[in-house]
């Protein structure tokens, strides 16, 4: 008894089954799968078989199995809007994970894989738009494979796909260094930026001396400085007009110079 599966030529997959009847005869069947998937192909052909042996390869017997029926599954430009509203706003994310998410989608997902229904990605696919992108650093090539591979949990998750039809292995990221001013020259920018006006040499005070990120410096307000003690809590982040909490969700207090306090009191 063996249960066989491969690629069927039009698209979806073929049963192959081969069983020694009651009789000693040796009968085999070859037949499309009425199901999408791989797994699923296969557990159907596995039924199919034990219904043979039970019942043969009778006209009647074939009226008495009922055929599964076939799942509808959907292009990822039909999911997704789906998913955008069902796990991406569902879950809060922050507005700039949300508009570099939609970025994603919109200039690689899609044009790449868009009228590609879910279950049909395969590994040469992943494989082949990862090597299409060699223009990007690796760490952004692996922020899109960790969109598709959301995309298809989350299919999973919701009843649309059985499993992720393929593997997402993320690129080796080399280790870099970050690049600081130096100090002679963080001076040259700060001796500017007073030339210029106040708001410019607390913007540049607050970035160079306290480390804020610009849409924490966007966001901070008064009530976050502690005067006696001379330290600022960072609670606040902006962008694009929506207040969110900092990157990673972490609030933190940083010390103040003397001189980025005496010319936040001054402003």
């Amino acid at each position: 008894m063996t249960v066989k599966i491969r690629p069927y030529r039009r698209g979806g997959w073929e049963i192959d089954i081969m069983i020694r009847l009651d009789n000693g005869q040796h009968y085999r069947e070859r037949r499309k799968a009425p199901v999408s998937s791989k797994s699923a192909a296969l557990r159907w052909g596995e039924k199919r078989e034990r219904y043979l042996l039970a019942h043969g390869p009778s006209t009647e017997a074939d009226e008495l199995e009922p055929e599964p029926v076939k799942k509808e599954v959907p292009t990822f430009a039909e999911f997704a809007p789906r998913f955008f509203e069902g796990y991406v706003k569902a879950n809060r994310f922050k507005p700039s994970t949300i508009v570099g998410i939609e970025k994603n989608m919109r200039v690689h997902v899609l044009p790449a894989f868009g009228d590609r229904r879910l279950d049909d990605l395969t590994q040469e696919d992943i494989q082949r738009f990862k090597g299409q992108r060699t223009y990007l650093l690796n760490k952004t090539v692996n922020h899109l494979l960790s969109l598709l591979r959301v995309m298809m949990m989350t299919a999973v998750d919701w009843g649309i796909i059985e499993k992720r039809p393929a593997e997402f292995k993320r690129l080796k990221v080399p280790d870099t260094t970050m690049e600081f001013y130096d100090f002679g020259d963080y001076e040259a920018l700060v001796s500017a930026a007073a030339k210029c006006d106040r708001r410019t040499l607390v913007m540049v005070l607050l970035a160079g001396d306290a480390g804020l990120r610009s849409g924490e410096i966007r966001a901070l307000e008064w009530s976050s400085i502690d005067w006696s003690r001379r330290k600022l809590t960072v609670e606040r982040s902006e962008y694009r007009g929506h207040v969110t909490l900092p990157k990673h969700n972490k609030i933190r207090q940083v010390p103040m110079t003397k001189r980025l306090a005496n010319v936040l009191r001054e402003h």
